[in-house]
């Protein structure tokens, strides 16, 4: 039981003290600082991926009007949409709902969008908003600011997506989404480089420029949150900056390859390469992907030591992990993130349990150990290739 005593136990109390903490004292902090600024007068432009589902996006655009920072222009991208779809959003843009359209074969990449629309960007700040966002909620883009405005040490600020949980996939898949960003919100408290934002993000355009946007064809938008850490910035996360999506994209290993093969790929030694991210790569490596190891050394173990009480302590071990996930969920949910009406996909906590404890951490150790293999079979190719050039 050494991995429960510890690894499981001391993590659990350092993510419940951390989540309270935060909770209320950086809460409090902010606040205190935004009491101090005028009204910011930035300009913030919204940089929307549009697919052709216009309810949708005549739904997100009308969240936009009512935010409650009025600096804001509107960046449309029409994503390999049809002529009937063109036209609908050409006349929203004759209405005065989108400042700038353009539109783009459905073959390129979003991380090339991303990069085309940041051309046509006027204002200090970008926020990035995907396909499925529905509707962000009124004072996401003030809190975002106020975050940007008061820590200048901060590159960009990530919020919470939230969608429909009306069938048991989407619970799960809620589930999964929530303890994704819980370790998000720890980890970048304590000073731990806090992933890839994506969607819902605030940046500063001036930073976006100095890094050369978003890298094409790379996992999670081009390890944008590790470029801007590489300058000296750091990427945050506020559940109470939110936006509503109408659809949700399952997790597959395949993402999970890519994401680590990424990993690998910024510890090696570059024309630009930093011991500061790599040191945070590092940490990010130990905390993602190691504990999934010594986890499996664990489930080993106890199965060829233990085999005449495996059945008695693979219960025990279930049932406390399925307590120390609800206790964990229930004190983001109600002190972070504030949204008690979520809680009602505790009652899936069971059943996910068992797929995120156990199936997906063996979808993530098999990920990892072909991203490795194939990046080593790489390295073992150039180095083929420079030996056969000398020779």
């Amino acid at each position: 039981m050494w991995f429960i005593y510890y690894i499981e136990l001391p993590l659990g109390i350092l993510m419940i003290y951390t989540l309270a903490y935060r909770a209320i004292v950086s809460e409090r902090i902010l606040k205190t600082k935004s009491r101090l600024f005028s009204p910011s007068s930035d300009k913030v432009s919204v940089i929307i991926l549009g697919n052709g589902n216009i309810d949708q996006i005549q739904g997100l655009l009308y969240s936009l009007s009512k935010q409650s920072h009025e600096h804001i222009e509107t960046i449309m991208i029409g994503h390999g949409v049809s002529d009937a779809v063109k036209g609908s959003y050409r006349n929203l843009k004759q209405k005065g709902w989108i400042n700038d359209l353009h539109f783009l074969d459905e073959n390129i990449s979003s991380e090339a969008c991303l990069n085309y629309a940041l051309n046509f960007c006027t204002g200090e700040y970008v926020l990035t908003l995907d396909h499925h966002t529905r509707s962000v909620d009124a004072e996401a883009i003030k809190i975002m600011l106020d975050h940007l405005r008061a820590d200048d040490s901060l590159g960009a600020i990530a919020g919470q997506i939230d969608f429909e949980a009306n069938t048991f996939e989407k619970h799960l898949y809620r589930l999964a989404n929530r303890t994704a960003d819980i370790s998000i919100y720890v980890r970048s408290y304590l000073g731990i480089w806090a992933g890839n934002p994506s969607s819902l993000v605030l940046y500063r355009k001036v930073l976006l420029h100095r890094v050369g946007g978003w890298d094409v064809h790379t996992a999670s938008y081009g390890a944008i949150g590790l470029k801007l850490s590489k300058i000296g910035y750091h990427v945050t996360f506020d559940p109470r900056v939110r936006s509503q999506s109408k659809g949700f994209i399952p997790i597959r290993s395949q993402s999970f390859l890519r994401a680590f093969d990424k990993y690998i790929g910024m510890l090696l030694p570059k024309s630009d390469f930093s011991f500061k991210m790599m040191i945070q790569v590092v940490l990010e490596i130990f905390a993602q992907y190691f504990f999934d190891l010594l986890w499996l050394i664990f489930v080993i173990g106890l199965i060829i030591s233990s085999s005449a009480i495996l059945p008695f302590l693979i219960g025990m071990i279930y049932l406390f992990y399925v307590l120390y996930l609800a206790v964990i969920w229930s004190l983001y949910s109600l002190i972070v993130a504030k949204d008690r009406e979520s809680m009602v996909t505790l009652l899936y906590l069971p059943i996910f349990a068992l797929s995120y404890g156990v199936v997906s951490r063996l979808k993530r150790l098999v990920s990892y150990f072909v991203a490795t293999l194939y990046r080593i079979v790489d390295l073992i190719k150039s180095n083929m290739i420079v030996f056969k050039t000398d020779h």
